[in-house]
Parts: structure tokens; sequence; C-alpha cells
């Protein structure tokens, strides 16, 4: 008996904190510098007619920020996951194997030469992977 109330608790976690997730990313949908109501919202996300300025604020502001939010949460999430599966330690960090330190590095280096690829300054990640990928090589 004990068990089933153990196991009702961490759903019943589970279950809140999605809910509070999901309030937090209407929450960041809502506000900001120019405000958009809540039936502004159900209009954007049911397909209706809306404004233009709030519709591109939403499709092409918030809406991108939030799922980039979600993308790199995970993403760093997962690093982590991986980091402490590899060496067995649950206080394993990014600085265990320089991944830190050479990231900065190669921003640094990567902000003082300041070239565009592409048009986009996709420079600095690139420098950055590649002096992450040249640690990873050395250990």
């Amino acid at each position: 008996m004990f068990f089933l109330k153990y196991k009702n608790f961490y759903f019943l976690k589970l279950i809140s904190f999605f809910v509070l997730l999901i309030l937090i990313s209407i929450f960041s949908l809502l506000y900001g510098y120019y405000d958009i109501t809540f039936y502004d919202l159900k209009l954007f996300f049911f397909n209706k007619n809306i404004s233009q300025e709030k519709l591109i604020i939403i499709n092409e502001i918030r809406l991108p920020r939030l799922v980039l939010a979600f993308l790199c949460a995970s993403i760093l999430s997962v690093s982590g996951l991986l980091l402490q599966g590899i060496f067995k330690n649950s206080l394993v960090d990014p600085f265990v194997l320089g991944i830190s330190g050479t990231a900065s590095l190669g921003a640094g280096i990567g902000i003082i030469l300041n070239k565009n690829l592409l048009g986009l300054k996709l420079y600095i990640f690139t420098i950055i992977f590649i002096f992450n990928i040249r640690t990873c090589f050395y250990i």
C-alpha cells in the first residue's frame, strides 16, 4: 500500500511540473515590451484573424525564443546525463574534460577574428565546436 502512495506522489509531481511548464510558457508568450492579451494568443493558435504586428511579434520573436529555450534546456540536460554516464560520477561537470575552457578560448578567438560565414555569425560557433572536438581527441 505504501508503494502505491509513493508512486502516485511522483506522478502527481510530474503532472504539476508539466502544468507549471505550460503556464510559464504561456506567460512568456504574453508578456514583453509589447503586451499581448490571452485572447490574441488564443486567436493566434486557432488561426483566426489577428493584427499583423501581433502576428509578427508572436511568430518571429516570442515563439522561436520559447522553442530555443526548450531546445537549449534539453540539450544541456542530455549533455550532463552523458557526462555523468561516461564518468559514473554524479558530480561531474564540463570543467572535468576542459570543455568550458576550450569553449571560452574558441569564443575569444572567434570574437577577435570576427568573420562571417555564409552571411551569418556562425564563425564563433564553428571555432568553439572545433576547439571542443580537439579537446575530446586529446583526452
